[in-house]
């Protein structure tokens, strides 16, 4: 049990590439902080695979890498996307879709192995599985493809596409529907249309009165149309269903400015920039409510960087510079992606270096290339390029001068065809998960590959080596072999 928790945590590790169980820690620990459930059914998922892997494989050491683990893992973390799937169907599917993945992984593996490939499944297994889960799980009603395929074009401020596909949505589930009905309410909204909205989201609650999302939308459409006493009530029920829904922090502190509660108003937007840091509107909120409280110094900030000027630098920079979508993410998001950096430093100061770089690209991108904005934006988008960028920085792929240009190419083309790629699944409603990550490596490899035939210097690391080391370690064993080599060829020609 020992050996299955290690591994287990090795399969957590390989989430971005690193094959260390400490570097689990990290990333469970994020997850958990994250979303407690989707760590726990990530946690049944990697541990099933592993048990039947390790009853299975032969040999028992094919397990220790954790990429067996990492596809259930995986698994478990793709409820996030959704949420209209109930917490009984998403262990069912988890279960079963961890023994599926065990099933087929473990002798397709074991197949390559002996015909010495130089390919691996990586987390192939995990994107068929979770496709099968969800087809399966669309079948019996639990969801429905333009359910994310409307959340995908409303993201995306497609409106009218997003409001067909909530339309023809129909869905069995009683919170399914009330998101359908959140959906629909929120398109009328970005129209402009505040009283259907109003209605539409009242009709959400009426079926599910826990939406948090829909308390929000509520409070907002009434703010809009001037009932603020309604908006009031709507934006303090959101904020009871979730203490975490910043927007509605944030409505409260403007409606609280408004009628001169300036303490309320201070304590109000102070919430919502502590649960969404990346905030703007939050932001100069709470630069407004400062600069009116001057007057009193008893009711200045609470330390320097609260001042009333630090607030509208922040909220204008934030404004200028972090893509909208962005802006929303939540500081329990963000603690989550700081331990994965910290657990990817743990294993790997270079892997660490490329995953920053990975996640900046994302974030320039967003803001200097407006066109491409809504693929920078995309989280599936954000995880296969960092993924990508950790493979090609020295662990799967030699870090050589070839490194820079290599991953310039590949971002390139992902970016332009994202769009498409994405668009093609969701008419499905499975999200892209990792597979273009997947595609880019084995493509890599093989391109290099090919060039190796071609008498052109071997770019590419040897499985064994990539998936048990660090970019670190496997630098040191590729100088090594290459010294290796140089010598027995001296020898032989002499």
């Amino acid at each position: 049990m020992k050996r299955i928790l290690e591994y287990t945590l090795r399969g957590y590790g390989q989430m971005f590439l690193c094959n260390n169980p400490v570097t689990g820690v990290f990333f469970l620990a994020g997850l958990t902080i994250a979303s407690p459930m989707n760590a726990l059914w990530s946690f049944i998922g990697g541990a099933i695979v592993t048990l039947l892997a390790f009853w299975l494989a032969r040999p028992q050491s094919l397990v220790k890498s954790g990429l067996f683990g990492v596809n259930g893992v995986l698994l478990g973390c793709v409820w996030g996307y959704f949420p209209e799937v109930t917490e009984a169907a998403r262990g069912i599917a988890t279960v079963l879709g961890a023994v599926l993945i065990a099933l087929v992984l473990v002798p397709a593996t074991q197949w390559m192995k002996t015909r010495k490939s130089p390919f691996v499944l990586f987390s192939v297994p995990y994107v068929l599985a979770a496709w099968t889960c969800l087809g399966v799980l669309s079948w019996f009603g639990q969801t429905d493809a333009r359910l994310a395929a409307g959340w995908k074009a409303l993201a995306e401020k497609h409106f009218d596409i997003a409001r067909q596909n909530f339309f023809d949505a129909n869905p069995d589930g009683v919170r399914a529907r009330a998101l359908r009905d959140d959906g629909l309410a929120w398109c009328a909204f970005q129209s402009g249309n505040y009283t259907l909205a109003s209605e539409s989201f009242r009709d959400a609650l009426l079926r599910d009165d826990t939406l948090d999302d829909a308390f929000d939308g509520l409070g907002w459409s009434s703010y809009r149309l001037g009932m603020m006493d309604a908006a009031q009530t709507s934006f303090e029920c959101a904020v009871t269903e979730n203490r975490w829904l910043a927007d509605s922090w944030d409505g409260l502190g403007w409606l609280a400015l408004q009628s001169g509660k300036l303490k309320s108003a201070d304590e109000c937007f102070y919430e919502a920039v502590l649960r969404a840091p990346l905030f703007s509107d939050a932001w100069n909120g709470l630069a407004v409510t400062r600069k009116l409280q001057n007057r009193d110094a008893a009711l200045l900030m609470r330390d320097e960087m609260m001042q009333a000027k630090a607030p509208r630098s922040v909220g204008e920079w934030l404004k200028q510079n972090i893509a909208p979508r962005f802006q929303f993410t939540s500081l329990r998001v963000l603690l989550c992606w700081l331990l994965f950096l910290l657990g990817i430093a743990r294993h790997s100061l270079t892997s660490a270096a490329f995953a920053l770089a990975a996640v900046v690209t994302c974030l320039a991108g967003a803001h200097f290339a407006p066109g491409y904005a809504n693929v920078f934006q995309d989280i599936h988008f954000v995880y296969n390029l960092t993924g990508i960028f950790i493979a090609c920085g020295g662990l799967y792929l030699r870090l050589s001068i070839l490194t820079v240009p290599e991953l310039c190419g590949i971002t390139t083309t992902l970016v332009l065809v994202w769009a498409r790629y994405a668009d093609a699944l969701s008419i499905s409603g499975f999200p892209p998960l990792c597979l273009p990550f997947n595609i880019a490596l084995v493509g890599g490899i093989a391109l290099f590959l090919a060039l190796k035939r071609c008498r052109i210097k071997d770019q590419v690391v040897p499985l064994d080596w990539a998936s048990s080391g660090s970019p670190e370690t496997v630098r040191l064993w590729m100088m090594k072999r290459d010294i290796a080599q140089q010598c027995w060829a001296k020898l032989d020609s002499a």
